[in-house]
């Protein structure tokens, strides 16, 4: 096995493990043996489980950042809406496809340990922040109407993790994330009134 491999193995083991039995419950020891490794070769890579949590965390939220694309107004033959649509289906699917760092992601508990807490905060507002500038983006394009676009990113977030929280760690929806953006898409832009 090569070092990527080995260290995917390792990331991959302590993704699942960090899922089905949480953070604080697994061991390095059990790392080690869901990823059939030696204990010196887990060390050549982390030095700790919580090194393997930030470089999930930091993954996760590179993998999110690539997944979104600046939406293109001056091409006549791509409609915004469908960009946004692809931006949100992209991230959908990457959620799905990485159900169990979502699931470690949507069920930490706070207030166990300020390191992670600071983590997970961190990852939190790095998503705001992504939100928050594809709206800024969005009323200077004049596709988004002017709005306190810190408030709109933060009610965004709360859908979407509400959505993957239920959808995500519970169900295999697979065969209806276009239904589930289009409905996210829907309410985030026109509510629940009936226009």
């Amino acid at each position: 096995m090569i070092k990527t491999e080995r260290k995917q193995s390792i990331l991959s083991s302590a993704e699942k493990l960090f899922a089905e039995k949480g953070f604080f419950s697994t061991s390095i020891a059990d790392i080690i043996q869901d990823a059939n490794i030696a204990r010196g070769t887990f060390y050549i890579y982390f030095d700790s489980k919580n090194a393997i949590f930030d470089e999930l965390i930091e993954d996760f939220i590179q993998s999110i950042d690539q997944s979104i694309y600046r939406i293109n107004i001056s091409d006549p033959s791509r409609d915004p809406f469908i960009q946004l649509k692809d931006n949100i289906l992209r991230v959908a699917n990457l959620l799905y496809n990485r159900s169990h760092l979502t699931k470690i992601i949507l069920t930490y508990a706070t207030g166990i340990n300020h390191d992670l807490d600071q983590k997970i905060n961190d990852f939190y507002k790095k998503i705001i922040n992504l939100i928050n500038s594809a709206i800024k983006l969005g009323i200077q394009m004049e596709i988004i109407r002017p709005c306190q676009s810190e408030i709109i990113a933060l009610c965004i977030l709360g859908c979407i993790k509400e959505v993957a929280h239920s959808l995500f760690t519970h169900e295999n929806p697979s065969d209806k994330l276009n239904e589930i953006v289009d409905e996210l898409i829907n309410f985030s832009l026109r509510g629940l009134l009936n226009t």
